[in-house]
């Protein structure tokens, strides 16, 4: 009985190596009927590797404890207990069932291959790399272990010995995804993009499903400049691994160079999300959007967020201190018609100024407002100069303001030119709405009132056009 349980394990193994889960998993259910409980926790790990390979976690992990329950000693039930963990992500775990596998055998190889990709993961090539020469003196006839070696030896700027390692796991008959990927990562680290790029879809023609490569050949698309290219790249990343940071911060540049202005925020915006303490240089770009759109506080927000994870970044702090000192300059033509003494109808042309305070609550921010205008009536010239207070809503691509500012005026150049310089206070309000034309340019709509402040009766009512420019 133990010799036919035996041989249905067996093919159980063949089967997985064939990636055929259901059939292996039918005969180790075969093969548990006799089987002593120290052989049984061999099946039940055999079992594990069946549902790892069938992405059934639960179960898997069932069948791994029931193993180790059945044999603590089992190597094989530490290993994919440790691949286990290291598939959800958690490494320290990981590792430590690997270790314990070891160090139950020395000289298990697969162990050790296994830990290596851990290592590879948290970018510790050179551990990595000890790691996968200990797998090749142990499993010298194995392909993958090759294949991962020459990801390490690229990662550390040894092209020959990468190519070296390809060339013996093609000899050994692997020629699948990831041996064609590790060619590759050779060639692109050798600066040959092109053939780089031949050999990453050659990987992705064996198997569509590698989110990593899809990655590789946008970014290879970006410094070719087929940007276009590189936007389907990423985003077939994103459909095979759409909690990925990086893949929407890299469509982002994509959309960004094509000049998809809002489809690249919203990538950022989703970048930010999955991994908030990430590449600084999204919190920038960010701002840089933020701030050409009118919206300041969020802009400010952001690059003190990315001087923050790196403290050191110059382009944050520059922009960062030039949105503090650098207003948004206006230039309005008005039409002016005036109530009262000397009223009539003239043209009225002003600059203003627009300084970011704070951000309020929301889309609403405080600002501070200063202009000047001249103003031709028919009966006279006049010259105002103002300063004040600004509340400003910004909205997608616009913003919706509105002012209050008290200031002095000077008339002059009436019917009499004897007549004195005649001058006094004035205070106004207003409501300006502006549409983002361009990065730095904004074009818009205003309607302000004016009042004298010694007759508050005599007011002036002056709906205009403006343009806005911003240099950041």
């Amino acid at each position: 009985m133990r010799s036919v349980s035996f041989v249905y394990h067996q093919r159980a193994i063949t089967y997985i190596s064939m990636g055929k889960y259901g059939r292996a998993l039918a005969d180790c259910a075969k093969a548990l009927a006799g089987l002593k409980k120290t052989n049984r926790a061999d099946v039940y790990a055999t079992m594990a590797s069946a549902y790892l390979g069938m992405k059934r976690y639960r179960r898997a992990l069932r069948a791994i404890r029931t193993s180790l329950r059945l044999n603590p000693k089992n190597k094989r039930a530490w290993r994919l207990r440790g691949q286990f963990h290291a598939g959800h992500g958690r490494y320290t775990k990981a590792l430590r069932d690997l270790s314990r596998a070891l160090k139950l055998d020395p000289e298990y190889g697969i162990a050790y291959l296994a830990r290596g990709s851990i290592h590879m993961k948290r970018k510790r090539f050179s551990e990595a790399l000890a790691d996968y020469k200990r797998a090749a003196r142990f499993e010298p006839e194995k392909a993958e272990v090759y294949v991962q070696r020459a990801r390490a030896f690229s990662a550390l700027n040894k092209p020959l010995k990468a190519s070296a390692d390809i060339r013996r796991a093609m000899a050994l008959g692997r020629r699948d995804a990831p041996t064609y990927a590790a060619l590759g990562d050779y060639l692109v680290k050798a600066g040959k993009l092109r053939p780089g790029l031949a050999a990453y879809d050659t990987a992705l023609s064996h198997d569509a499903r590698l989110a990593p490569v899809h990655m590789k050949c946008g970014e290879i698309y970006l410094r070719l400049k087929q940007h276009r290219a590189a936007l389907a790249a990423f985003t077939r990343a994103i459909r095979l691994k759409p909690r990925s940071s990086r893949a929407y911060y890299r469509r982002s540049i994509a959309h960004r160079r094509l000049g998809n202005r809002a489809q690249e925020l919203c990538d950022l915006n989703a970048s930010i999300s999955l991994q908030p303490g990430g590449e600084p240089q999204r919190y920038v770009r960010r701002a840089e959007i933020n701030s050409s759109r009118g919206r300041f506080g969020a802009a400010r927000s952001d690059y003190a967020r990315a001087l923050k994870i790196e403290p050191g970044l110059a382009i944050a702090r520059r922009k960062q201190l030039a949105m503090s000192l650098i207003p948004r300059v206006g230039l309005a033509a008005q039409v002016r018609y005036a109530y009262g003494v000397d009223g009539g109808l003239g043209g009225r042309t002003s600059v203003e100024a627009t300084w970011h305070l704070a951000r309020l609550r929301g889309s609403l921010s405080l600002g501070l407002a200063a202009g000047f205008a001249y103003t031709a009536l028919p009966r006279h010239q006049l010259l105002d100069v103002s300063g004040g207070i600004a509340l400003i809503n910004h909205f997608k691509g616009s913003a919706l303001s509105i002012d209050a500012r008290a200031g002095y005026n000077v008339r002059t150049g009436g019917d009499d030119s004897t007549a004195p310089v005649r001058q006094g206070g004035m205070f106004s309000y207003g409501v300006q709405y502006r549409i983002q034309a361009s990065r730095m340019v904004a074009i818009g709509a205003s309607l302000t009132v004016q009042h004298d402040m010694k007759d508050p009766k005599r007011l002036s009512i002056m709906p205009g056009v403006e343009l806005s420019f911003s240099p950041w």
